[in-house]
Order: structure tokens, then C-alpha cells, then sequence
């Protein structure tokens, strides 16, 4: 099936539609991590702090996955923008390493997000404020996102043919 539209666009039609794929997963595991492995996630400065239990002084756990839901149209929009560029850099036809690619697609979504526009925007703290475990689990989280979007950029590109 032969496509009518520019390849330009097409490629980053592809990019935009695997970033947003990559970008749930992403959040996904960030829900997941929020319920089970909460000091991998950034602490923001509206965070309320957890329930303490008055006995051993601890952090009351809510292990529940729907805890605390997120805003998830940021991150989203910023997947899909991070893999329409990936796209346009990449074009059509192009087989490529996902993991290779992915580390690098994420990589990059993360460092410009975790250096600059997050800071900027006050969402979170720089990464040389944050703990090693925020900035494991969020560097994780997008080397997540990288890998799937360029996974899926490659099957949508290989079964949509010419």
C-alpha cells in the first residue's frame, strides 16, 4: 500500500505515535513504583508527606497501584514530541537497534527533562538535589520509554510497507 503523504511527515507521524506508547509504559511503571518503590520517585515541592504510622514512626505504605494519580498529558505530549524528532532523524525504512537507539532516545528524553525543563518549571528538584534512587528510578523509566518507542517506530514502520 503506497502512502499519498510525505515521507517527512510520515516519519514523524510514526515517531509521534510510538512516543506516546513509550510514554505510557513509562507511566505505568512510574504508577507502579509510586505504590511499591516510592523512593525512586522524585520528590516535588506540592508533595504532601506521607501518612506516619504513630507506633514505629514510619511511612504508612498504600500499596495501591491507583494511588496518587498523576497528570499524565505532560508526559505524553513530551514522549510523543521526543520520538516525532526521533523519527525525523531516523526516516523510513531505516532498521535500526532498539536497544542502542533506546538508550540513547531515552537517555536524551531524560537529561532534558531532568536538567532543564523540569527544574525550570519547579516540577522537581534538579537531579544534583535529588537521591540516587530518584534519579535511578526516573533515568530507568525513560530508558524504558526510549527502548519501547523505538521498538514500536520500527514494527510501525516495517508493517505499514511503503
Amino acid at each position: 500500500m503506497k502512502s499519498s503523504c510525505c515521507p517527512v511527515t510520515t516519519s514523524i507521524a510514526i515517531g509521534v505515535a510510538a512516543g506516546a506508547i513509550g510514554a505510557c509504559v513509562m507511566l505505568l511503571m512510574r504508577q507502579f513504583d509510586r505504590a511499591y518503590a516510592p523512593k525512586t520517585i522524585p520528590h516535588t515541592p506540592n508533595d504532601t508527606p506521607p501518612q506516619m504510622d504513630p507506633v514505629t514512626r514510619q511511612p504508612i505504605p498504600t500499596h495501591s497501584i491507583t494511588a496518587a494519580p498523576q497528570p499524565i498529558i505532560a508526559p505524553l505530549v513530551c514522549g510523543a514530541i521526543a520520538a516525532g524528532v526521533y523519527g525525523l532523524a531516523r526516516g523510513r525504512h531505516a532498521h535500526h537497534s532498539a536497544l542502542a537507539h533506546g538508550l540513547l532516545l531515552g537517555g536524551s528524553a531524560y537529561a532534558a527533562g531532568a536538567f532543564a525543563i523540569m527544574p525550570a518549571l519547579g516540577v522537581i528538584p534538579p537531579p544534583w538535589k535529588q537521591t540516587f534512587p530518584e534519579i535511578g528510578g526516573e533515568l530507568l523509566r525513560h530508558v524504558v520509554f526510549g527502548i519501547t518507542a523505538v521498538a514500536t517506530y520500527g514494527l510501525i514502520d516495517h508493517a505499514g510497507g511503503s
